[in-house]
C-alpha cells in the first residue's frame, strides 16, 4: 500500500490513541507529525502550551528540541565538506589550536568523524555541571576544560555519547567559517532549508510561542516550572528550538531525492552506520536503528522541561516527529505508538477496506471510549471497519488491534485479532440516554469521558 495512503487510513486510530495515552500519561503538551516523502499528512497537539493559561497546543507550538540540535550541526559540517573547506578525518587540533592536553595525549588525534559518531572517547558533558544549575559554559570554559583533559577512553574504543564532542564541532563550525556558530548555522542549513520557525538559541521575542517546559509528575506535588535558559556553547549539542513542520522539512532534505540541498552521497554518508559498539549504531549526527524490521535514522531530545523523538525510515519516506513538554513526556512511547499503527494500517489495508455489509457512518456514531474497572478501550473506524484499539501502555497499540465483521443491528463479531479476549465472540452497541453502550458476554461498558 503506498505509505501516503497507510498514514491517511491510520489517522483517525492515531488520534485516538494518542489523545487518550497523552492524557493519561499526564503529558502538558504534545505536538505530532507525520510525513510521507517530504508531505506531511498527519499534524495534531495534544494538551496546553501552558498548564495555567490553558492555552491549547498545536503543531506549530515552539519547543526546545535539545539534542536534536546535533543534527543541524552534522548538517552544517556536511556542507562545509561539500564546499571543501574541511575534511571528515581532519584532527580537531588542525582547527582548533587550543585542543591539546599535556595531560591527555588521546586529544591530539581526535577528528571530525569522531565527533560526529560519539567514538572520541571524550566525556559526555565536561564539568560545569549545567544539567542541574542551569549555567551552560562559555566557549572559555571550554577551551579550558579541553587543556584539562577531556578524554574518558581512547579513541574508537567505545561508543560514548558526548554533548561536549558537538560543543566542539560547533567551535570547528565557527573556526573554519569565521562567524558565530548561530550565524554559520543558520547561513549554511536553516535559512536555505527555508525553516522559520527554528533557531539555534533561545530567542526571547519567542516565548509566547513555546511551550512552557515542566518536570516530573511526581505522586501529590505540582509538576516543577522551567524557565527558558541559554546554552551558549553548547548550543551545537543542545540549544535549539524548533516546531513539528520545521523538523519535517529539515527530514526531509535528508531523504533520498531531497533536492539539491545535500548530495546523494552526503546523505546516504550521514545516515549509514559509521560506528557501532554493540547496540549502539551511529552515522554522522545520525542514530541508526536497526531494530525493528526496518532500518530508521533520526535523535532525541532532552532539555530542562522537555522530550522530544524523531525518526525517518529512508526506504518508506516516513517521518515521524514527537514533541513533548515535561522532562517525563516519554516521547519514543508516542513515536513507537505511532509506528506501530502505521505498520498494522499498511499491512492489514485490504481486510480493512469496507464490503457490502460494513455501515462505517454507524461505526463513526459508536466509536470512542468505553471504560470498566478493567481500564479502558477505544472503539474506532479504520477504513471501512470497526476495529478495537488497546490503551494498554504495556504493548504497542498496532500490536493489539481487534478488528469486528458487522453482523447488522447493531451487533458485531470480533473477527481478528488478539486470541485471549473475545477472539469470535459477538458484541452489540445499545443507545441509551448516556450515549451508546457496548454489551458483551462479560457486561455492559458505557462510554468513558475524559477532560484535560
Amino acid at each position: 500500500m503506498d505509505q501516503r495512503e497507510t498514514v491517511t487510513l491510520a489517522s483517525r486510530a492515531l488520534d485516538r490513541w494518542l489523545d487518550f495515552t497523552s492524557w493519561a500519561e499526564r503529558v502538558p503538551s504534545l505536538s505530532v507529525g507525520v510525513a510521507v516523502n517530504g508531505e506531511t499528512f498527519f499534524a495534531r497537539a495534544y494538551g496546553f502550551e501552558d498548564l495555567a493559561t490553558r492555552k491549547p497546543a498545536t503543531p506549530s507550538t515552539l519547543y526546545r528540541i535539545a539534542s536534536h540540535s546535533k543534527l543541524f550541526t552534522a548538517t552544517a559540517i556536511m556542507k562545509l565538506l561539500e564546499a571543501g573547506r574541511l575534511r571528515l578525518d581532519d584532527p580537531i587540533s588542525e582547527h582548533l589550536g587550543w585542543f591539546e592536553s599535556d595531560a591527555d595525549a588521546n586529544l591530539v588525534g581526535v577528528t571530525v568523524r569522531e565527533l560526529l559518531t560519539h567514538s572520541s572517547g571524550m566525556n559526555r558533558d565536561g564539568v560545569t555541571g549545567h544539567w542541574l544549575n542551569d549555567e551552560f559554559p562559555q566557549p572559555e570554559a571550554i577551551r579550558d576544560q579541553a587543556r584539562a583533559g577531556l578524554s574518558v577512553f581512547e579513541s574508537v574504543e567505545h561508543w560514548k555519547y558526548s554533548n561536549m564532542g558537538f560543543t566542539i564541532l560547533g567551535q570547528v563550525i565557527e573556526a573554519v567559517t569565521g562567524s558565530s556558530y548561530e550565524n554559520a548555522v543558520i547561513e549554511l542549513v536553516v535559512r536555505p532549508m527555508g525553516l522559520t520557525d527554528t533557531a539555534p538559541d533561545f530567542d526571547e521575542s519567542t516565548e509566547p510561542r513555546h511551550a512552557t517546559g515542566y518536570g516530573i509528575a511526581y505522586p501529590d506535588r505540582d509538576r516543577e516550572q522551567f524557565a527558558h535558559v541559554h546554552a551558549r556553547a553548547m548550543n551545537s549539542a543542545t540549544g535549539f528550538s524548533s516546531n513539528v513542520p520545521d523538523l519535517l522539512r529539515f527530514y526531509a532534505r535528508h531523504q533520498p531525492g531531497g533536492g539539491d540541498f545535500l548530495s546523494e552521497r552526503s546523505r546516504r554518508e550521514m545516515q549509514r552506520v559509521q560506528f557501532q559498539d554493540g547496540p549502539y549504531a551511529w552515522g554522522l549526527g545520525f542514530a541508526v536503528d536497526r531494530s525493528g524490521a526496518e532500518t530508521t535514522v533520526g535523535h532525541g531530545g532532552a532539555y530542562p522541561g522537555y522530550m522530544t523523538a524523531s525518526a525517518m525510515n529512508p526506504a518508506t519516506g516516513v517521518t515521524i516527529v514527537v514533541l513533548t513538554s515535561a522532562m517525563d513526556g516519554r516521547p519514543q512511547l508516542f513515536l513507537n505508538g505511532i509506528a506501530s499503527l502505521l505498520r498494522y494500517a499498511g499491512a492489514h489495508a485490504g481486510e480493512l477496506a469496507a464490503d457490502a455489509s460494513d455501515e462505517p457512518a454507524y461505526y463513526d456514531r459508536v466509536a470512542g471510549f468505553y471504560g470498566s474497572r478493567w481500564g479502558v478501550l477505544a472503539m474506532e473506524r479504520l477504513g471501512g471497519k470497526l476495529v478495537s484499539i488497546p490503551l494498554d501502555l504495556s504493548l504497542p497499540p498496532g500490536d493489539g488491534i481487534g478488528r469486528f465483521a458487522y453482523l447488522g443491528d447493531g451487533r458485531f463479531r470480533f473477527d481478528d485479532g488478539p486470541q485471549n479476549g473475545m477472539f469470535g465472540e459477538d458484541l452489540e452497541f445499545v443507545e441509551a440516554d448516556s450515549g451508546f453502550v457496548m454489551r458483551s458476554g462479560t457486561g455492559d461498558q458505557g462510554r468513558f469521558s475524559f477532560a484535560r
